[in-house]
């Protein structure tokens, strides 16, 4: 039985502070990788999959079906150096994580009992794995606990997913008791990953870094990026000084070089570097400046994300139907084998650029943390506006209300009785489908226009117990809403944007500033806009 396909490998709730993570894999040379395997115990005719990593990428390369305890796997694989692999059946939920490692020739031999795979002994021909093989003695009790408890953990998520084809919902009350079972495993998970990282982290002293080593430095740099522990980063920047050159220049050795020492991170506001080169799959070399003059929206994707795959139809859609004034630009965070392979099977027209560094050359410039991600960036070239996430139809409301709203100053004018503010600056933002364009002030009320960007078709709700809180404290009920009824339902048109105006009493004299809640009793929790100001 035998398949290739890409996915995205799982991930344990913890794996992000794991000292365990994946490898990196590069280059194009086939080599043939032999694994026999003889397990005792096991359940006859389960199916396995051997993955090898590529960046944060699990690309299944061999299936095998345990007859008798038994299983082979014999491929020819496009690597050039060492790296991780893993054995895994994701129906019944055994993840071996990346416990083996394979180059061009390896020979490997696993025994064992059962399948907790913390137990096999694994005979190489690779150098790496006997490193591999003291981490994971050191810590072999705790892997063994994490082997029991995603064991478990694995069937309740499914379960409460409604299995593989989400149609098995379990009840209410199933469903509070899977949550609450779920949450105490991944209170142990997070308990023995702390103890088996201690572990590792107190062998990684007295061993002469190597690939396997420098996973266990990888995720001591990772923990300390992402809680800012300052002693761990300190620990971590200790154990970099011993790497080599060779090992820096790896993908993994990257990526460590970029937790620990972080790059300055492009945020909303900034201009976009002009040093970042990028290949299309022919290798022509672009820069993003070279599309100054029109809009541009930068989606950060990888082949084994599936919002990034559902988002192509629309992103096609904007950069034909924008084409005057928007470019697209995706950029991937796959090595370049599964990079050309998806822009080939999904039929990437629009602009399709890739560093070929993963995430550890622009996506850590633009501090990508998950992805899609999408960037909007000026015509001159400063970022304006970020979403993360993809949701069908969002992107188009996106793309509209930003673009609409840059480069847009405040006026101030007055007409008879009126006072007019148009695009008035507002201090904070807490809703992005919509901007208030207009305030008109009279002695008698305050009418607020806002413009809606919303997905066509679908709905949203302006609740009657809106109120604007003037900087006096004093709050203003509405009165009265034009061009949407209140606490109904208000659908999207077709073109993604609407305009409707709420009614309140005068603002007091001397007022400069106001603030927007929709709701009453849950003011951090609704729409709102946050000092709006109405005099220059």
């Amino acid at each position: 039985m035998k398949r290739k396909k890409s996915i995205l490998m799982a991930a344990l709730v913890m794996a992000a502070v794991s000292l365990t993570t994946s490898c990196n894999a590069t280059g194009e040379e086939a080599g043939t990788i032999v694994i026999e395997g003889e397990l005792a115990n096991v359940p006859d005719s389960l199916v396995i999959d051997l993955y090898e990593q590529d960046g944060n990428l699990g690309s299944l390369i061999d299936t095998d079906t345990i007859i008798g305890g038994k299983f082979r796997f014999e491929v020819e694989t496009e690597i050039e150096e060492v790296h991780s692999a893993s054995i895994s059946n994701y129906d019944i939920g055994l993840q071996t994580f990346d416990f083996l490692w394979i180059e061009p020739g390896a020979k490997i031999r696993i025994m064992g009992n059962g399948l907790d795979h913390s137990a096999w002994q694994i005979k190489s021909n690779v150098a790496v794995q006997k490193t591999e093989n003291q981490f994971r003695k050191v810590a072999q009790a705790e892997w063994s606990l994490l082997h029991q408890i995603y064991m478990e953990y694995y069937p309740l998520t499914m379960r409460l997913q409604g299995g593989r084809d989400g149609k098995q919902r379990p009840s209410s009350e199933e469903r509070k008791q899977i949550q609450v079972r779920r949450r105490e495993l991944a209170n142990q998970l997070d308990s023995t990953y702390k103890l088996l990282s201690a572990k590792e982290e107190a062998l990684l002293e007295t061993m002469t870094p190597d690939e396997a080593w420098m996973e266990r430095l990888y995720g001591l740099s990772l923990e300390s990026k992402l809680k800012g522990d300052t002693v761990v980063r300190a620990r971590g920047i200790q154990f970099y000084e011993r790497v080599d050159n060779r090992l820096r220049a790896t993908y993994r050795g990257q990526s460590i070089a970029n937790n620990l020492f972080p790059p300055q991170v492009v945020k909303v506001e900034d201009m976009v570097p002009e040093d970042i080169e990028l290949k299309d799959t022919l290798g022509n070399v672009h820069r993003l400046q070279e599309l100054r003059g029109k809009f541009l929206l930068l989606d950060f994707w990888s082949c084994g994300c599936g919002p990034c795959i559902m988002s192509f139809p629309e992103l096609k859609e904007l950069s034909e139907q924008m084409a005057d004034s928007l470019e697209v630009v995706s950029i991937s965070q796959d090595g370049e084998k599964h990079w050309k392979k998806a822009s080939a099977k999904y039929n990437i027209t629009w602009h399709n650029w890739n560093d070929l560094q993963k995430d550890n050359g622009i996506f850590a410039r633009f501090g990508v943390q998950g992805i899609p991600d999408y960037f909007l960036v000026s015509p001159e070239g400063k970022v304006i506006a970020n979403k993360g996430g993809y949701g069908k139809g969002v992107l188009k409301p996106f793309v509209l209300l930003n673009m609409e709203k840059a480069g847009k100053q405040p006026t101030y004018r007055t007409e008879g009785d009126k006072h007019i503010i148009d695009y008035p600056t507002v201090a904070e933002e807490h809703i992005s489908t919509m901007y208030i364009r207009r305030v008109e002030l009279t002695d008698k009320e305050t009418a607020v226009t806002f413009r809606v960007f919303y997905p066509s078709s679908q709905w949203f709700r302006i609740s009657d117990e809106s109120h604007l809180i003037t900087d006096g404290n004093e709050k203003l009920p509405i009165r009265s809403a034009s061009n949407i009824t209140l606490n109904k339902r208000c659908y999207t048109p077709e073109s993604n944007v609407m305009e409707f105006t709420l009614h309140f009493p005068a603002l007091p004299a001397g007022t400069t500033t106001f603030s927007y809640y929709e709701e009453e009793n849950k003011p951090n929790d609704c729409w709102r806009m946050i000092g709006v100001k109405v005099k220059d």
